[in-house]
């Protein structure tokens, strides 16, 4: 989430760097740490050998590279404000209040977050008002990571996406429904509409509540190409789990498939139900690598994070 103060510590050494390419970073030289420095809450930590180490130009080069995706830019689509952190090239953006943003991109991102959020007046709002996607445009051409928290889309949201997005290999969405079934309706309707388009996506994951797992399976099994998925299950309402010929067809069908896990807010009946037919038909076609997990703690070990999260910091939603 956007932060209004984000303050770097750096010694004497990485003065010059971050003096002439950091515009919204408080940064404070010192030769050690305040004594009253805390590691908490979203921080990074680095450092380096001095004795090993050339400080020249191509180490800051290198440094510069990496640190550019921990500072995504920023846009707010009400305010119209651009929030550039480092001025450098980034190549990852967060968005809020999306509509049409993909208009009103500089520059052609490879990873990409859009959120409900909304900052206006110097506070954050919700909005709900469902996107779709533009046709003909370059600005998505080069994406290849997405994470929509929490966005309503319309039904030709990811028949536009894939088509417009060749490269498009991992996907991470985040529904927070609020008492409302439309919006994870929307995301489902949309997904199922859009199989034969998918030619690249290989990750996928999806976190909200009460998920449907048979519909879900029903439609993940239409997407061959997928490598990795991660389900997140954080509450749980209804008891309606039971073994699926979608479950099954689904491993049958995603032949490329190494790791599927599933954090689920369930009895461990429920998830024994879940998995046993998944595992079960793993071992009958022999997919010796493939690796099933199904675990009753939601946001817990994540086999794959940096798959899902190619940020250095948690980019929070």
């Amino acid at each position: 989430m956007y932060l209004e103060r984000i303050q770097v510590y750096v010694s004497p050494v990485f003065m010059r760097l971050f003096h002439d390419t950091c515009s919204d970073l408080h940064v404070k030289v010192c030769p050690v740490l305040p004594q009253d420095f805390m590691l908490d809450l979203n921080i990074v930590f680095k450092a380096w050998n001095k004795a090993v180490t050339n400080f020249n130009d191509e180490f800051f080069a290198d440094l510069l590279r990496e640190l550019k995706d921990y500072f995504p830019t920023y846009i707010c689509m009400t305010e119209k404000v651009n929030m550039r952190v480092m001025n450098v090239a980034n190549d990852w953006y967060c968005i809020d209040s999306c509509k049409d943003f993909e208009q009103n991109l500089e520059y052609l991102p490879t990873k990409l977050t859009l959120t409900d959020f909304c900052r206006k007046n110097g506070s954050v709002i919700r909005r709900s008002r469902p996107i779709s996607l533009l046709s003909g445009l370059e600005t998505l051409s080069r994406l290849n990571f997405l994470r929509l928290s929490n966005v309503c889309i319309k039904d030709n949201f990811f028949s536009t996406l894939f088509s417009e997005c060749p490269q498009l290999q991992t996907l991470d969405i985040y529904v927070e429904r609020r008492g409302k079934l439309s919006t994870f309706r929307s995301y489902t309707n949309s997904l199922a509409r859009s199989v034969h388009v998918a030619k690249s996506l290989k990750n996928i994951k999806l976190t909200s509540e009460d998920i449907d797992y048979v519909e879900l399976f029903g439609i993940l099994c239409n997407f061959h190409n997928l490598e990795n998925i991660h389900i997140c299950e954080y509450e749980r309402n209804v008891n309606d789990i039971v073994a699926s010929d979608n479950i099954v067809l689904f491993i049958k069908n995603c032949i490329n498939l190494y790791s599927l896990f599933i954090e689920a807010d369930m009895p461990s009946e429920d998830i024994t139900i879940l998995i046993a037919p998944l595992r079960e038909i793993a071992q009958k076609l022999d997919r010796y690598y493939l690796c099933i997990e199904v675990c009753d703690c939601y946001r817990g070990w994540n086999p794959f994070v940096d798959v899902f999260n190619p940020s250095p910091l948690h980019i929070l939603d």
